[in-house]
């Protein structure tokens, strides 16, 4: 995160607020992983794994049991949090899903921010032997921006996950730009990607585990 970022983000103030009164909590449904076949459809298998945005594979399965996307989704026995854009199903049943009740602050960048928030704010308290659960979820609150009003600053999560975003982006085209790669097209889900990796490893490791991948695959 760049200094201006950095210094917006500590000039925040914080305030509690009820998980009850901002989201509708769900447990999700259950289909076990032997019961599916990976890679045998487009709509996301999500696990309790923080690797790849929790997805484990894309299947082809009874819709009855699809989970409406747009929210949060936490790996019940694990704490993974993330955000979930599309209709997804899921692997267990003690998975959460968190669905903002006010539909206008329903979106990407506003509930990256506040899963962000959940798994720094509370994630600590529990393990796999401790597990979160739709009670635990319901007593919880968590700590997010305010305005001077006193009131959830939306507008503030809205455009710092944008302009985090729009940096990662400045900082992958330049290590482009300075690896002679500037020509090399990426599709829009593998610069998402990307950016996401790019938070954790850094843009080299990333690049060039990417390319080494793809030639392996090409092989």
């Amino acid at each position: 995160m760049s200094a201006p970022l950095g210094k917006k983000l500590k000039a925040v103030k914080w305030g509690k607020f009820k998980v009850t009164d901002l989201f509708i909590i769900k447990n999700t449904r259950s289909i076990l992983a032997s019961a599916i076949k990976e890679n045998s459809g487009s709509i996301p298998y999500l696990c309790a794994s923080a690797d790849n945005n929790s997805v484990s594979s894309y299947i082809s399965y009874n819709t009855n049991l699809l989970e409406e996307g747009n929210c949060i989704f936490i790996g019940g026995k694990t704490f993974v949090v993330s955000y979930q854009e599309n209709d997804f199903f899921s692997n267990d049943s003690h998975n959460l899903v968190l669905y903002l009740k006010n539909s206008a602050h329903r979106t990407k960048n506003i509930q990256k921010f506040i899963a962000s928030c959940i798994k720094s704010g509370i994630g600590y308290k529990y393990t796999w032997g401790n597990s979160i659960s739709h009670t635990k979820m319901s007593k919880e609150s968590l700590s997010l921006p305010v305005n001077v009003s006193g009131a959830i600053d939306y507008t503030f999560m809205e455009t710092f996950i944008r302009e985090l975003e729009e940096e990662r982006i400045r900082e992958l085209a330049a290590y482009l730009t300075a690896s002679g790669l500037t020509d090399y097209h990426l599709t829009p889900p593998k610069l998402i990607l990307f950016i996401n990796l790019i938070k954790q490893f850094g843009v080299p490791s990333i690049w060039r585990n990417y390319m080494e991948n793809r030639h392996a695959a090409s092989a």
